[in-house]
């Protein structure tokens, strides 16, 4: 629970992470570029900033694994279970930090993330991201798992 409060935290800024800790971030921008008919709230052409934060195993210390915060990815923050970048559709952690404070989707509303593709390979010295994602169940859409959101974003190195 702490852990899903402190990714809520994360996601609107409130917790800054320092120069200190080294960690590879990114920060852009993202869109949604296709929706599944069984979306019910959420509409290709949305656009947010985002943050990226990679799994990389010279920084395993770091980073618990790979996550992303920002607007509708399937709550204001998303972090994958484990480090797998791949296009298998993967459980994932999400929440947030809303009027009533931080919130988190149970295991029954949890959305699934698969990588759809990422350039370059990311690495501590990559500068820019190119990253396509799909997940189901964005921002605990009623459609369900078979409301599927595709994004696309463009990341540049933060630190």
């Amino acid at each position: 629970m702490i852990r899903k409060s402190f990714l809520a935290a994360m996601a609107f800024g409130l917790c800054g992470i320092g120069a200190a800790q080294a960690e590879t971030t990114f920060i852009g921008a993202a869109k949604i570029t296709a929706v599944t008919t069984q979306c019910k709230n959420i509409q290709a052409g949305w656009k947010f900033t985002a943050q990226f934060h990679p799994y990389l195993a010279t920084q395993s210390d770091k980073s618990e694994g790979f996550s992303l915060q920002g607007g509708m990815l399937g709550g204001d923050g998303i972090t994958l279970r484990n480090h797998v970048l791949d296009t298998t559709f993967r459980a994932a952690d999400a929440g947030g930090l809303g009027w009533g404070g931080v919130y988190n989707f149970d295991t029954a509303h949890a959305p699934q993330i698969a990588i759809v593709g990422t350039r370059p390979a990311i690495t501590t010295t990559t500068s820019t991201v190119v990253l396509t994602w799909q997940v189901k169940r964005p921002n605990n859409d009623s459609g369900g798992l078979a409301c599927i959101a595709t994004y696309k974003g463009v990341f540049l190195k933060d630190q």
